[in-house]
């Protein structure tokens, strides 16, 4: 089956070179892609639901309600959309992190996984999935020939704590979720990252650092420290960069690898949290609190 063919409904650019393309297919239904340009080669941030409906409290993905799953075809479509603009390099690095929780669409995503490698010859290793631990979808992935690499959205280290950031009823206790994720890593071989977003005053304290060192402190992942982004309807604040420092040197210390993300796109609306998705004349208001991470960073620091 070909890849879907998308409508250029709108872009915008950033003064990073971050392009937020808005992509409309046959149906109308609006899908949001982000191009990452650097150094000869472009990371295509792709979508894998219309809408989101895990609710992360610090994103407006899915402030419009959840749509429906993207088909495999979609979701590849979205690179070919991004390789078809001549004024950007081709595609190297594909990352699943825009709008949904990929691992509620697992066996599209794998579809997805495996057109992208033979259409584009991107290779597993350079391809990501970011879930908040969907105990299904990780099985399924783990089980494709050619897994790609994993990152597990954990925001914090204690289950009443995250359950508050992501009011997803099925979410996996945080013991059950990094289990499947480091069984996952040493099945398909990879190292899984372990995503960690920032907020003041509530995940960024030096005991939330000691409980991120005793889960991890054996294991061989690396920790990404996210940078919280402007959205209107969030309550939240990015941490201070000295609340930064003592958490990163805290895991430092433990001899965990850190690293420190520097997101791109907020001057077009397209860095981790802000992407939304887009209904057609306008359509639902956003509803508060209901909405995924959407983690595009910059392809250098992956």
């Amino acid at each position: 089956m070909a890849d879907a063919t998308y409508r250029v409904v709108e872009s915008r650019s950033a003064a990073d070179g971050t392009e937020r393309l808005l992509l409309e297919g046959a149906d109308a239904t609006r899908i949001e892609t982000v191009a990452m340009p650097a150094s000869g080669h472009t990371t295509v941030c792709v979508s894998t639901q219309a809408g989101c409906p895990v609710g992360c409290r610090f994103c407006a993905s899915g402030l419009a309600g959840f749509g429906r799953n993207l088909t495999a075809a979609e979701i590849s479509g979205q690179v070919a959309a991004v390789a078809a603009l001549p004024h950007l390099p081709p595609p190297r690095r594909v990352v699943f992190m825009g709008v949904g929780e990929p691992l509620l669409n697992a066996r599209a995503v794998g579809a997805a996984v495996t057109r992208i490698e033979r259409d584009f010859g991107i290779g597993r290793k350079r391809m990501r999935v970011s879930t908040v631990g969907i105990l299904a979808g990780l099985a399924h992935l783990a089980a494709l020939p050619r897994p790609p690499g994993l990152a597990l959205s954990l925001h914090a280290a204690r289950d009443d704590l995250r359950r508050r950031l992501i009011p997803y009823r099925p979410l996996a206790p945080i013991a059950d979720a990094v289990r499947a994720a480091l069984d996952y890593g040493r099945r398909a071989r990879v190292r899984i990252a372990i995503q960690y977003l920032l907020l003041a005053g509530v995940n960024d304290g030096d005991d939330d650092a000691r409980g991120i060192r005793d889960l991890f402190a054996r294991e061989r992942v690396k920790i990404d420290l996210l940078r919280h982004n402007e959205v209107a309807e969030s309550p939240f604040r990015a941490a201070s960069r000295e609340r930064e420092d003592a958490f990163a040197a805290l895991l430092y210390r433990a001899g965990l690898h850190v690293s420190r993300r520097t997101s791109r796109g907020a001057g077009a609306g397209a860095a981790c949290g802000q992407l939304r998705r887009q209904i057609p004349n306008g359509g639902a208001a956003y509803r508060a609190g209901d909405a995924l991470d959407s983690d595009c960073f910059h392809p250098a620091t992956r």
